[in-house]
C-alpha cells in the first residue's frame, strides 16, 4: 500500500472513531493505529498522555463526555521522509461540553513512524482556538 494512502486511512479511522461509534468500543478500534510509547502534547507542548493505552483512552473519555453538534474535518496533508512522517489535519467543531455549548477550530499534527513495515502514530499536537 502507498505510505500516504495508508496514513490516510489512519488517521480518518482514528478520526472517524471518536465521531461515530459508543465510546466503549473506541478503544478497540484504535488503539491498534498507535506506538507503544505513543506521546499527546497539548497547545503548549505540556504532555497530556503518554502510552497507547492511555491515549486511545483519552479519545473515548472526550466521545464519553462530549457531544459532538458538527465536526468539519479537512484531508489530511501528509509528508513522508524515509521512515518518519508528518500528517496535518484542519478542523473546526461544535460540540457540547460540561453543559457549555463550544466551538472551536483548529489542526493536529500527527508523528508517525514505521515499525515493522507499519505505520503508526508516534506523537500528536492538537491546537485549538474557541470561536463564536
Amino acid at each position: 500500500m502507498d505510505d500516504k494512502v495508508e496514513i490516510r486511512a489512519i488517521v480518518n479511522a482514528v478520526n472517524d472513531a471518536w465521531q461515530t461509534y459508543p465510546p466503549g468500543e473506541i478503544v478497540a478500534r484504535i488503539s491498534e493505529h498507535f506506538a507503544d510509547d505513543v506521546v499527546v502534547v497539548g497547545p503548549d507542548l505540556t504532555r497530556a498522555g503518554r502510552g497507547r493505552d492511555a491515549v486511545s483512552q483519552s479519545y473515548a473519555d472526550f466521545a464519553s463526555a462530549a457531544k459532538i453538534k458538527s465536526a468539519e474535518l479537512e484531508d489530511p496533508e501528509i509528508d513522508v521522509i524515509a521512515d518518519v512522517a508528518v500528517a496535518t489535519v484542519k478542523w473546526r467543531m461544535r460540540y457540547e461540553y460540561q453543559g457549555a455549548e463550544l466551538s472551536e477550530a483548529g489542526h493536529d499534527i500527527y508523528v508517525f513512524g514505521r515499525q515493522s513495515d507499519r505505520w503508526l502514530v508516534a506523537w500528536r499536537k492538537l491546537e485549538s482556538r474557541r470561536f463564536d
